[in-house]
């Protein structure tokens, strides 16, 4: 029986190691789409800057995954 399992898919894998390489691999992380985006900057009043874009957001870090913040 194997010792680490994808919690995606359930492959199994001797060594914690090649459990991160499958689920780098096998299971990227998806991009953000534009809805997500757009959700995120719901409320702010346009024009804006970039740095503006990026204070705003980081007020809602918190509420909002790490890999669309980015």
């Amino acid at each position: 029986m194997a010792q680490f399992t994808c919690s995606v898919c359930g492959d199994g894998f001797e060594q914690k190691s090649r459990l991160r390489k499958h689920i780098d691999t096998a299971h990227p992380p998806q991009a953000p789409s534009a809805t997500d985006v757009e959700k995120v900057l719901a409320g702010i009043d346009y024009p804006k800057t970039k740095d503006d874009l990026v204070q705003y957001s980081s007020q809602k870090a918190s509420t909002i995954s790490k890999n669309l913040f980015d």
